[in-house]
This record gives C-alpha cells, structure tokens and sequence, in this order.
C-alpha cells in the first residue's frame, strides 16, 4: 500500500509498504567442491554441487520518493527473514526441468538443504538511497549508496569473520552514472560502482573490495 503527498516543500513525496511471506522458496547455487580421493578440494574449475535451499522468507519493504523539478531523491529500508521451512523437500524439478534430490551429489551432483536455517534464522537488513537530477532535458546525474547488514545464525558460538558464511556481516557500495540522450533514438551512459564486503558476507570472496566501471550505448527502436 501507499500513496502521494503532493505540495510538500514544491514537490511530490511517494511513501509506498510492501509486505511478502514465501513458503517454502527455493534457492539455487553453488555448494562447496566436491572432495578429491585424498579428502582436498577439486579445483574450482571442476563442477560442483548444484544445490537447494529450503526456507520460509518474510519480508517488510519501506520505501520514499521525493520529486521537485530536475530532482528526484529515493530511500528504502527491507527486512528480510529465512526460517526453516513448512514443508521441507526431497526431491523436485527446477524451472529449467533439472531434477533436484537431496543427498545425490553422487548420483547428479545435485543436493538439498532444509535445515540452513535450523540454528538461527537469517535476518538480513538492506538500506539504500539515491538521487537523479537532470541537468538539461537531455542530460542526468545519478548517485545511490547501498548496505546489508546480516545476523550471525549459524550454529555454535558467534562469529564476525570471514571464516563462515553464516557470520555476521556487512556490504557497502557507493555509484555513479551520467545518462546522456544525444538524438532521438538513441542514449548514452557512463558510471561505476565501488564495493566492499566484511566478515560473513565475504566468505568465498577472493577480494572484499571491488571498482566496476559501465559504459553502453541504447538504441530505442
């Protein structure tokens, strides 16, 4: 639900509450290499184990906008929970018709988990905010920042390292862009993206810090 407040300070504010509860949602990725005959890790390059994620995720979105002429400002806040879920599964088919069965790394290197969760649930917490303004008609400026901020719900004594993924954790990003529509049909941008990631959400990163530049060109049919 939501809605406008018109003529505030010249300008429009948007406030809009979203509210989800999933049961059952199902994430697909990558598990750990499978282990060698001597117990170590296969090299990365080797395949690894497609693997499933069981839970029930509840979620509570905030979000505002704030428009006045060439400027436009935006936040949000989200509030996500992964629980331990309602029906846990055994076997299924994904969207792609792959067949998922828990416990068959052996078989097609595939597995499920319905218990990630069991310890603590995972509470992660995003907020952002950012700010368009259009310089000319034809030419905008763009800025956000980004955080997460995660729980520690593994199981065992707390943590707020890298060493698990289950840790407690943070990430941080800051960008910039330039959107320039030069003719009719066609528009072109330039922007970048500094990153960092601590403690759990930096668990399987090879670099905490990231620069990822963008350059395109969009031609409107």
């Amino acid at each position: 639900m939501g809605g406008d407040i018109p003529n505030l300070a010249k300008g429009v504010l948007s406030l809009d509450a979203i509210y989800t509860h999933i049961t059952d949602a199902v994430s697909i990725g990558l598990s750990g290499n499978p282990l060698g005959p001597a117990g170590n890790p296969l090299p990365p390059f080797l395949p690894q184990i497609l693997t499933a994620t069981i839970s029930d995720q509840t979620s509570v979105m905030l979000l505002a906008k704030y428009t006045n002429g060439p400027l436009k400002l935006c936040a949000g806040y989200e509030w996500i929970q992964f629980a331990p879920p309602s029906n846990p599964q055994t076997a299924f088919n994904d969207l792609t018709g792959d067949f998922i069965c828990i416990g068959c790394a052996a078989i097609n290197n595939t597995n499920i988990i319905n218990t990630a969760f069991d310890a603590h649930d995972k509470i992660l917490q995003v907020f952002w905010t950012g700010a368009k303004y259009a310089v000319t008609d034809k030419l905008d400026v763009i800025g956000a920042y980004y955080h997460y901020d995660q729980n520690n719900f593994g199981a065992g004594p707390p943590c707020d390292s890298a060493a698990k993924a289950t840790c407690s954790g943070t990430f941080d990003a800051v960008s910039f862009a330039v959107d320039w529509r030069f003719a009719a049909k066609f528009e072109a941008y330039a922007g970048f993206m500094f990153s960092q990631v601590n403690n759990g959400l930096a668990n399987g990163y090879l670099k905490r810090n990231t620069i990822d530049p963008a350059v395109g060109l969009v031609f409107r049919f």
